[in-house]
């Protein structure tokens, strides 16, 4: 115990040393943990040693972060700090400089002279000084060996670039078996795997350890497999485990085929446009709702064809802003679309006005056949909308499908809904119906499947692979926190 104070001081200035490198970039988290360290290492050099120097060192340290402490702004998780060879050159340096200072100090002590090299790390005297830094080396060498060594080559992706998001437009014009979905390519948080012939597109996000597509490959069915093969392999290259989410049935048997395990993570309501009417009486409230809005609250519809007006779309910015603000205040990714000019202007965008003022839009994707329609955003400003205004907003787009020849439309995923609830069911489904029947309080799960009930659409399963059925729950938590904005896509970190 009597050498615990050096430990967690030599400890310490490792950690304002990792640290240093946050603080250069004006990290706020980097100066909030730099003050915690040089507070207690002030503490501790006045209650263990009391030694002037180190105390006003310390001190120093402690004031000029304080004083500076506007200087740090940035946000940014500090797990993001990434440490160079340079870094670890001028750490070992530092520590290779205070153990020539510690051994000046040693060298004084009785018994330096007959003492073995060993000595000065074991003697419980002699040793005092050099335990602490054998420490901070070891720490060092662990982590250099981590990060240059243990740590895999991963090759980051990059963002699409323009001439890649054309090569994606043309493979989705060619497609025979377009999704909906297959527009969240063109939302710029993903990056894109053509496949070995270039024939077929897969767009994805590395997260954490796992690269995870995002739905099923854009490009002619026939070209699916080479793609995914090509796809899986790159993953298994750089490390990572591959998973493809959003998988409908028809593509089962083609995932199967490629030895990938498969686990059901939701329903998407799905409207044939072509029978779809308002009339009967399971949409009496619908109906009642829409003409309520229409001649009590003087609700109009409009609709706007890409390329939009630039114009337009800055009046949609306030709701949006409205929208993200009463719902957590973080911009949506990877399984929902963002709102971007550059995704909106590949999509067809309804606004409703009560009484004259923007209140609500929806976006849809649509595929180049009109085989799909398919709802992305869906916006509100809580200030300016009345209740049912996002029925009215959804009822108006389904009729402009419906009017524009399309001929499904897609009401988008319930997620985990229609999991079975047996005793002999697998655990995946099991823990998944339990988070659906129970967490009301952190989402509305059955909210969501009631609101989209309202249309009487058909239940299409949707699923999740991967290789291994341990990865499939852990590649899901990893798509929740970044479709809610809470994580990061490799892509320009955006």
């Amino acid at each position: 115990m009597s050498e615990a104070p050096a430990v967690t001081l030599a400890f310490g200035g490792l950690v304002l040393m990792v640290l240093s490198v946050g603080l250069l970039r004006r990290i706020k988290a980097a100066w909030a943990l730099a003050i915690l360290v040089a507070a207690h290492g002030l503490a501790a050099t006045i209650v263990f040693k009391s030694r002037l120097p180190e105390e006003l060192m310390y001190a120093a340290l402690l004031a000029a972060l304080l004083f500076a402490r506007k200087s740090f702004y940035r946000r940014s998780a500090l797990n993001k700090i990434q440490l160079s060879w340079t870094w670890f050159l001028s750490a070992f340096l530092a520590v290779a400089l205070a153990a020539f200072v510690a051994l000046l100090w040693v060298s004084h002590q009785a018994g330096f002279v007959e003492a073995s090299f060993f000595d000065l790390i074991i003697h419980p005297a002699l040793g005092a000084t050099g335990r602490p830094l054998v420490l901070v080396l070891v720490l060092l060498a662990v982590g250099a060996f981590f990060k240059f060594f243990a740590t895999p080559d991963r090759h980051i992706p990059p963002a699409p670039a323009d001439a890649d998001l054309e090569k994606l437009a043309n493979l989705l014009r060619e497609s025979d078996a377009p999704r909906p979905d297959n527009l969240l390519a063109f939302a710029g948080d993903k990056s894109i795997s053509f496949g070995p012939d270039q024939q077929a597109a897969i767009a994805f996000a590395d997260l954490g350890g796992f690269r995870v597509a995002m739905g099923m490959p854009i490009g002619p069915r026939a070209m699916w497999k080479s793609a995914l093969e090509h796809f899986i392999a790159d993953a298994k290259k750089n490390a990572l485990t591959p998973a493809i989410y959003s998988v409908p049935p028809d593509a089962l048997p083609l995932l199967l085929e490629l030895d990938l395990r498969v686990e059901k993570i939701g329903e998407n309501g799905i409207l044939d446009l072509p029978e779809f009417s308002l009339a009967g009486a399971r949409r009496e409230g619908i109906r009642r709702g829409r003409r309520k809005l229409a001649e009590r609250a003087g609700a109009t519809f409009l609709l706007s064809e890409p390329p939009h007006d630039p114009a337009l779309l800055e009046r949609l910015r306030p709701v949006s802003d409205a929208w993200l603000k009463a719902n957590g205040g973080r911009e949506k990714s990877f399984s929902l679309g963002r709102f971007s000019p550059a995704l909106l202007n590949r999509s067809p965008v309804g606004i409703v006005e009560l009484n004259g003022v923007c209140a609500a839009f929806g976006s849809l994707f649509v595929t180049p056949d009109k085989s799909w329609a398919g709802i992305d955003q869906m916006r509100y400003d809580p200030a300016s909308s009345i209740t049912n205004t996002m029925d009215f907003l959804l009822v108006e787009l389904i009729l402009w499908a419906k009017a524009e020849g399309y001929q499904r439309f897609d009401l988008a995923m319930a997620p985990l809904a229609g999991l079975v609830d047996e005793k002999h069911a697998p655990l995946f489904a099991q823990v998944g119906h339990f988070i659906y029947e129970r967490s009301g309080q952190f989402y509305n799960f059955q909210g969501l499947r009631r609101f989209k009930e309202k249309f009487a659409p058909v239940w299409e399963p949707r699923y999740l692979a991967a290789p291994e059925y341990w990865a499939l729950p852990f590649a899901l938590a990893q798509i929740a926190l970044l479709t809610s904005g809470r994580g990061k896509i490799a892509p320009g970190e955006q």
